[in-house]
């Protein structure tokens, strides 16, 4: 690999490795994305209730579209932070991280139905999906169970959504039989 490459996964900076820079770089420039343009709110929108979104006047197919592009660059620097790292690069080294993925951001608390989510939760989330899988290296379990464990993971915070949507709608009913 290059050395500019080598430097971005392997280097560190003030005790830090230098890939955390980079995702903090890349995680502040989005969330001022969200944050502060329009396009974020409409981000929101989409996520969570497409159909009302088009009513809106909001342009969901591009909305759609700049999100996907937006996570494919993610993806790619994650790819060269990773190639940095191993001083390799293989089409295969990235397989089965979209579970880590889908994991982090269910546990950071985004919706798996949409529209509900935050970035620094999601990089929480990310977080703690590191700190479980470097326990599961640490106590030699075997990279299939991990997976389970993964999975498992997944399934409780799924599950702990789907249940906080159940009851937040029986608290809007509640609330709204009372004002009647």
């Amino acid at each position: 690999m290059p050395d500019t490459i080598d430097a971005l996964g392997r280097e560190a900076v003030w005790g830090l490795p230098g890939s955390v820079f980079v995702v903090a770089g890349v995680a502040a420039v989005l969330f001022i994305m969200a944050k502060t343009m329009v396009w974020g709110r409409w981000i929101y929108a989409v996520g969570g209730r497409p159909d009302a979104a088009v009513r809106m006047g909001i342009p969901v197919s591009w909305v759609l579209v700049s999100v996907y592009v937006i996570s494919g660059l993610c993806a790619g620097i994650g790819a060269v932070i990773l190639a940095g790292r191993t001083d390799a690069g293989s089409p295969l080294f990235g397989n089965l991280l979209e579970l880590d993925t889908i994991a982090a951001v269910i546990i950071g608390g985004a919706s798996f139905l949409g529209g509900r989510g935050h970035l620094g939760h999601a990089l929480i989330g990310a977080l703690m999906i590191g700190v479980i899988r470097n326990a599961l290296n640490l106590l030699n379990v075997n990279v299939f169970f991990q997976l389970i464990v993964i999975g498992v993971v997944i399934v409780i915070a799924v599950e702990s959504d789907v249940l906080r949507n159940y009851l937040e709608g029986r608290v809007r009913v509640m609330q709204a039989g009372r004002q009647s």
